[in-house]
C-alpha cells in the first residue's frame, strides 16, 4: 500500500505512541482509543494501517526487533584476535548493557505474555531474530580452530554459548522481568558479576 508523506508521519506517530503505552501499561490495558487520544487522528487510521490492535502490536515488535538487531550488530564488533577470556568479558558486557535496559525488559515482559498467542508466531520471530542471533556470535567464536582446541569437546558450541549467556543475564534479567525495572547494579558490581561468570564458565569448559 502506497503511503503519502503525511501518512508516513501519521503511521510513525501511531507506532511511537503505541509503543510508549504498551511499555507503560501493558498490551491488555492499552486500548486503541488510548493511542488515538495521544497520537491524534482517528481509529480509522489505525484500521487502515494495521487492521486491528494485534496488527499494530506486530508492527511495533517487528520494528523493535530491527532496532535491536542493528544495535547488536553495531556493538558486537569483536575481533578474531581476542583471546577467549577477553572475548567473553567484552561480549558479556555488551549483551548485559543491551538486554538489561528498562525498555528491553518491558518489551520482554510483553513478549512473555503475548508471544505465545496465535501459535507462537510472534514469539518464534523474536527468538529467531534476536536470541538466536546473539547465540550465533558466541557459537561462531567457539568454533574457530584455535578456540575449539582449548575447550572440552563434550560441550557443543551451541550448549556452551547458551549456558554462558544465561549465566550472564539470567538471574538479573528474570528478576527484572518480574519487577519491570532495570537491575540495580553499580558499574563495579556489574564488572564483578561478569568477571565471576567468565571465571565460572572457563573453569567448567576449558580442558
Amino acid at each position: 500500500m502506497a503511503i503519502s508523506e503525511k501518512g508516513k508521519k501519521r503511521y510513525e506517530l501511531i507506532v511511537k505512541t503505541a509503543l510508549k503505552l504498551f511499555l507503560k501499561n501493558g498490551y491488555e490495558k492499552t486500548s486503541l482509543s488510548d493511542i488515538v487520544a495521544i497520537s491524534g487522528g482517528s481509529l480509522s487510521s489505525i484500521y487502515t494501517f494495521f487492521e486491528n490492535k494485534e496488527g499494530l502490536f506486530k508492527a511495533i515488535i517487528e520494528q523493535e526487533i530491527d532496532s535491536l538487531i542493528k544495535e547488536i550488530d553495531e556493538k558486537i564488533d569483536l575481533k578474531i584476535s581476542h583471546g577467549l577470556e577477553e572475548f567473553l568479558t567484552k561480549f558479556a558486557t555488551i549483551i548485559f548493557s543491551i538486554i538489561c535496559t528498562k525498555k528491553n525488559i518491558s518489551l520482554g515482559k510483553i513478549m512473555m505474555s503475548e508471544g505465545s498467542k496465535n501459535g507462537g508466531k510472534l514469539g518464534r520471530v523474536f527468538l529467531d531474530q534476536i536470541l538466536n542471533k546473539i547465540d550465533l556470535v558466541l557459537i561462531n567464536f567457539f568454533e574457530k580452530d584455535e578456540i575449539k582446541a582449548k575447550l572440552n569437546p563434550k560441550f557443543t558450541a551451541k550448549f556452551a554459548a547458551k549456558s554462558f549467556i544465561q549465566s550472564v543475564i539470567g538471574v538479573y534479567y528474570y528478576d527484572s522481568l518480574m519487577l519491570n525495572e532495570e537491575p540495580q547494579l553499580s558499574k563495579k558490581e556489574r564488572e564483578e558479576h561478569i568477571a565471576l561468570c567468565v571465571e565460572l564458565f572457563l573453569n567448567g569448559i576449558q580442558k
